[in-house]
């Protein structure tokens, strides 16, 4: 008897953000991964994670710099492509948001992610629809899809992200999800496309907190972020995400905390946001490690804008790809918003 496909409550976050000209509708999609694939997918990564030497007291911070360890936290990066992995061989290797992605991935994380394609036709049936889109360059249009099928073009590269808590941070107080009131809280929609006074709030006093302040950087993905999903194997760590108003071009900033088991799937590709490992309690918190999945989608948009250590933003590298990026961003997040996902 075929196993039963479960998709367990999920909350759908709708809004607005802009990259640095362009504001485009967006969602976030969060859920709970069923105990049987979380339990697999820490079994398929543990040996790598065991062979893989610990930070020492200077590493790669979230500006691509040396930093001290206790000052700034880092994110551990990954030079010789043992944790990014290929899903498949239908797609350009090579380093696409992270990298170098050159081998295939584990067959059990391979295998989770294939039965979750497999598991929703309808999806994939959606982005089919979009796959004849083509972007600009010097020698003609260009694909804006690095395969020929939606199935290997949707979460091809695999890559396992460690982060290491800033130290120098207050703990981070108990308190259940900060997105909790997202999609219930007085005045809002049922899915959390809306937002009351008193959410504004707390996420403006956890915004001055500063338990999330210390040395991370915002950001843009580039292109292959525009279908992304994260999922959270150990560790608890925050996405804080900016808003804008359609309107009146108000920006707010919305806060997202995730722990094991804990998934997302939406398109940081769209939106400036940044991430942390945090401290927790008084007893501090322990490392991050997070599956992230990125797609063979808009692959010249290199980079989407990241501030600098002095506060600047910049434009990223995304060459040719506006008109294309305005179109698909709404149709993902169109996707994105209506397609439950079946594990």
């Amino acid at each position: 008897m075929p196993r039963k496909k479960r998709g367990g409550i999920q909350k759908v976050y709708n809004f607005y953000a802009k990259t640095q000209h362009d504001v485009v509708p967006c969602c976030l999609r969060r859920g709970k991964l069923p105990t049987k694939v979380l339990r697999a997918l820490q079994k398929a990564v543990k040996p790598t994670m065991d062979s893989w030497q610990l930070p020492s007291s200077v590493a790669l911070n979230d500006f691509g710099v040396p930093d001290k360890f206790l000052a700034n936290g880092i994110v551990a990066r990954d030079c010789g492509g043992d944790l990014c992995w290929l899903r498949n061989t239908e797609v350009p290797k090579g380093k696409v948001s992270a990298g170098p992605y050159r081998k295939l991935g584990p067959a059990e994380v391979r295998s989770v992610v294939d039965e979750l394609l497999e598991n929703n036709p309808e999806m994939l049936e959606k982005v089919e629809k979009l796959m004849d889109a083509t972007h600009s360059s010097t020698k003609g249009p260009v694909p804006a899809f690095a395969a020929s099928h939606a199935k290997d073009a949707i979460f091809p590269y695999m890559c396992l992200q460690r982060r290491w808590p800033h130290q120098t941070a207050p703990p981070l107080p108990e308190h259940p999800d900060d997105d909790a009131t997202s999609s219930t809280a007085a005045g809002s929609n049922d899915d959390g496309s809306g937002s009351d006074a008193a959410e504004n709030a707390k996420s403006s006093k956890a915004m001055k907190a500063g338990h999330v302040e210390a040395g991370i950087p915002w950001h843009v993905d580039g292109g292959p972020s525009i279908c992304f999903m994260a999922l959270t194997l150990e560790g608890t760590r925050t996405v804080e995400v900016e808003t804008v108003d359609n309107e009146t071009g108000a920006t707010k900033t919305k806060r997202f905390t995730f722990r094991p088991g804990d998934w997302y799937w939406s398109s940081p590709s769209c939106f400036w946001h940044r991430v942390s490992s945090i401290c927790k309690g008084k007893s501090g918190g322990a490392v991050s490690t997070t599956l992230l999945l990125r797609s063979a989608i808009l692959m010249r948009r290199i980079s989407g804008g990241r501030i600098t250590a002095t506060g600047r933003k910049t434009n990223g590298m995304k060459y040719a790809t506006k008109e294309c990026f305005c179109k698909l961003a709404p149709a993902f997040a169109d996707i994105i918003k209506n397609t439950k996902l079946l594990w």
